[in-house]
């Protein structure tokens, strides 16, 4: 059964035009392969050794089957999180806060040109860019700390199945091309709505919108989140949709975006100074 909000398929324009950019193929590429050096030169150093001697099992042959314990758990999760290198040894931090800057510009003109504004969206605002500096910091922390219960659960499961630390070490590598490529491009699909979903909102708000309203793109992948959002319709520019968001994206990999209704103006308009 159709869902009655699931009316036709729209595209947000925005994002749709963000991902076929150069910046987000780049963006993507980029922290693909730092995760991919990440894990490589954790299974690199001597670490898997090191688990082995801490959770006491080093007088065992490797592939000899044994009681795994949650204290065993926890020691592997200790080894990782002192094992591994910090993302930002790998990534370039530049092209994250390009990606993020772009798509902001791209989020600010995307939505002066629907509202027919005639001038040009270029950010030289250097509080938001500050601010963009340290979300991309946070953010890596985050990739981070992502990446340790990865590389954890890979071991604490090789281990349960009792498996040795060159097996372990194999099936994490054979794992990690298909399970970052994805996860790369969810991060930057992600990332990019984001800083367009907050051009747009900080745009509108500076230029004088009243309301707004959520806007799915209206097939059946949409979130049960995001039409819960378009079935509250128009809300005043300052309220939250029902999730507690103000703007998109409501969770990873969302596609919907904000319309803003705007008020006249004084015949000026705040493009990204």
């Amino acid at each position: 059964m159709v869902h009655p909000l699931r009316k036709i398929v729209r595209v947000n324009p925005g994002l749709d035009n963000a991902v076929r950019s150069p910046y987000f193929t780049r963006t993507v590429d980029t922290v693909y392969e730092a995760l991919l050096q990440q894990t490589g030169a954790f299974l690199d150093s001597p670490a898997l050794s090191e688990i082995t001697q801490r959770i006491g099992k080093a007088d065992l042959d490797e592939d000899t089957e044994y009681l795994f314990t949650e204290a065993d758990a926890r020691e592997i999760r200790r080894a990782v999180e002192e094992h591994t290198e910090p993302l930002d040894s790998h990534l370039d931090e530049a092209v994250l806060l390009a990606l993020f800057i772009w798509a902001y510009e791209s989020g600010g003109q995307d939505f002066l040109t629907r509202h027919q504004i005639p001038v040009t969206f270029k950010l030289t605002n250097q509080e938001i860019i500050r601010g963009m500096e340290a979300y991309r910091d946070q953010l890596i922390v985050k990739l981070d700390e992502t990446t340790k219960n990865f590389i954890a659960d890979q071991i604490i499961t090789g281990k349960q199945q009792g498996l040795g630390n060159e097996a372990i070490a194999d099936a994490i590598r054979d794992k990690i091309p298909q399970t970052y490529e994805g996860r790369a491009e969810n991060i930057v699909f992600t990332e990019t709505s984001n800083m367009i979903g907050a051009a747009q909102q900080t745009t509108a708000v500076k230029n004088g919108a009243s309301h707004k309203e959520w806007i799915t793109v209206g097939d059946e992948a949409v979130d049960e989140d995001c039409l819960m959002n378009e079935g509250a319709g128009m809300i005043g520019i300052n309220a939250a949709f029902p999730t507690g968001h103000q703007r998109e994206p409501a969770h990873p990999r969302c596609r919907c975006t904000v319309e803003y209704t705007m008020m006249p103006t004084l015949g000026y308009y705040w493009a990204g100074g």
